[in-house]
């Protein structure tokens, strides 16, 4: 196709489908279908869930509560954080003052084994910080920090935006769970009610209120399926939440555990090497071929880029197991998090 399309009409087809501007309403279109769907699915609560759920409160003062302090503002503050974490800066390198380049660069320090000194970005030509990253599907940007793009968002997540999209993940598990909750309150209220036939009567809960959903009434087909989509996310959104946390706590993102994974390799194959330069005590981490039986002895490369390096002047040390290295980024979980939800404006 991509041929005959060059041939017939010089490529402006494919320039047409995957050009630039094609792929800008492609990535929105995903947020777009988020609100909508999450307007959708509230627009029914609260016309087929939200009476009987009152119903069955009784009028409690307790529910008022409820509705007015938690549920209101837990909704109110999704759709913020979501906005948030979809518009804002990420954290786009190009943008930094010189002064603002200059304090990133002192607080994220390279630690000599996932990331080194003196390096730019091939694509956009900026001076690399450490944990930046170009984002390969905006193309067109490093970003701070960077943990993933995510679809979801149209957006990079990364050093100035990670607060919000940790929010929106903690909003919509809470949303999820306590929206399935109370349809399955209504549905529980609405069963109490309905006289169900002899043969059903004597099923278990879940297959009187299966019945309840797909026999009965329009009302509660809407709440069975809305309690069943909700009960289906939620576990699956916070799984999503509870690795992010695993990750602060392990002091790393996203996109550094795939590097972490390659230096854990090295260490299981016994190819990573610590090389302390004397006097200067300059640390550098080389790494080797496993096997390595050239007649010249051992040929060790830098691990920053792989070439030759000669071990004269120093300390060699192998690296055994984990305990042997230190991962600067982790400060424990509690200034992690600190540091992911408070960024340095």
């Amino acid at each position: 196709m991509e041929r005959i399309d060059r041939r017939l009409f010089k490529g402006y087809c494919s320039r047409l489908i995957f050009g630039k501007e094609i792929r800008w309403l492609l990535g929105w279109f995903t947020p777009l279908f988020y609100v909508i769907l999450m307007s959708l699915c509230l627009n029914y609560f609260m016309v087929a869930v939200y009476p009987v759920v009152v119903l069955s409160y009784n009028c409690d003062p307790i529910w008022n509560f409820r509705f007015l302090f938690i549920i209101m503002p837990t909704l109110v503050l999704n759709y913020w954080s979501f906005a948030m974490a979809t518009l804002c800066d990420a954290g786009n390198i190009s943008k930094l003052s010189p002064e603002k380049m200059n304090l990133m660069k002192q607080k994220f320090k390279c630690n000599g084994l996932i990331f080194f000194d003196g390096f730019q970005c091939r694509t956009c030509l900026t001076p690399k910080i450490a944990r930046s990253k170009h984002c390969s599907t905006c193309n067109d940007r490093c970003v701070l920090l960077f943990d993933h793009h995510c679809i979801w968002l149209n957006n990079d997540v990364g050093y100035y935006n990670y607060r919000y999209f940790l929010l929106f993940l903690f909003e919509i598990s809470i949303t999820l769970a306590y929206g399935s909750y109370l349809c399955y309150v209504g549905l529980c209220y609405n069963l109490e009610r309905f006289q169900l036939p002899p043969d059903i009567q004597s099923q278990y809960r879940f297959k009187q209120l299966w019945f309840l959903m797909r026999e009965t009434s329009l009302q509660n087909e809407i709440m069975g399926v809305l309690c069943l989509l909700a009960g289906i996310l939620c576990p699956l959104v916070a799984m999503f939440l509870f690795e992010h946390l695993w990750y602060i706590y392990l002091g790393v993102t996203t996109n550094e555990a795939l590097k972490w994974d390659y230096i854990r390799q090295l260490i299981e194959y016994k190819v990573l090497f610590k090389f302390t330069k004397l006097p200067s005590n300059e640390e550098v981490f080389l790494m080797t071929e496993p096997d390595d039986t050239s007649e010249l002895g051992v040929v060790f490369k830098r691990l920053s880029n792989d070439e030759p390096f000669r071990v004269v002047s120093g300390k060699l040390d192998r690296i055994e197991s984990w305990d042997d290295l230190d991962n600067i980024y982790d400060n424990g979980f509690w200034k992690n998090l600190h540091e992911r939800m408070f960024p340095v404006m």
